[in-house]
């Protein structure tokens, strides 16, 4: 648990993906508003059914009861909805995990797949002395079926935050500038990146006001 708000409770849940996403919410500011408490466990996506996230288990049990809080949800959910997977079943365990926040007054946030370099781009520089070529239409393509899963959702205070604006624009993504790397390897957020991350979902949420 992070902070020493007395009223707020912020949850972030997820996979290791969504784990390095937290220290980018530890400022002053928000810790001064807000509780937060870290759910996450790696490659494991929060899903109803999955990586022993299932009714009477600790998860299951700890999570259902948080109550009148913020949860944001995300993480690499794309792993659920590929062509080797049980689309329609899995669709149906994403609504009864999102459910499953809403039942009790919480204001669920989640995070579409958050687009990843793919490799890890400063090893790349060091050994070819040049950064890769990013296909966007390969990894567009790759969370097609996540994507239109979220379209179909509709649900009081839930919130769908779009991942793509805050590093992607006009088909071109960014995972670094000129001072520093936004991804550890491929597909986990350094500090930098993950502050970057968090301060687009703070003034989306409204978390300092």
């Amino acid at each position: 648990m992070f902070g020493e708000g007395n009223n707020q409770q912020l949850f972030i849940v997820g996979d290791s993906v969504i784990s390095t996403l937290v220290s980018g919410f530890l400022n002053e500011q928000i810790l001064s508003k807000y509780r937060i408490y870290e759910f996450t466990k790696g490659g494991c996506p929060l899903l109803y059914g999955e990586c022993g996230f299932f009714e009477s288990s600790e998860n299951f049990n700890t999570l259902s009861n948080i109550k009148n809080s913020i949860v944001i949800l995300g993480g690499r959910y794309q792993k659920y909805f590929d062509k080797t997977s049980d689309i329609e079943l899995n669709e149906k365990k994403l609504l009864k995990t999102i459910s499953l926040f809403l039942d009790n007054n919480n204001e669920v946030y989640f995070l579409t797949p958050i687009p990843e370099p793919s490799l890890n781009e400063r090893m790349y520089y060091l050994v070819n002395n040049d950064y890769p070529v990013f296909d966007y239409d390969e990894w567009k393509a790759s969370i097609v079926t996540t994507n239109n899963v979220l379209k179909n959702i509709s649900l009081d205070n839930f919130t769908i935050i779009n991942s793509e604006v805050i590093f992607c624009s006009d088909k071109n993504c960014n995972f670094r500038d000129n001072e520093t790397y936004f991804f550890l390897d491929h597909v986990h957020l350094t500090y930098f990146g993950a502050r970057n991350f968090a301060d687009s979902v703070v003034n989306i949420l409204g978390l300092k006001n």
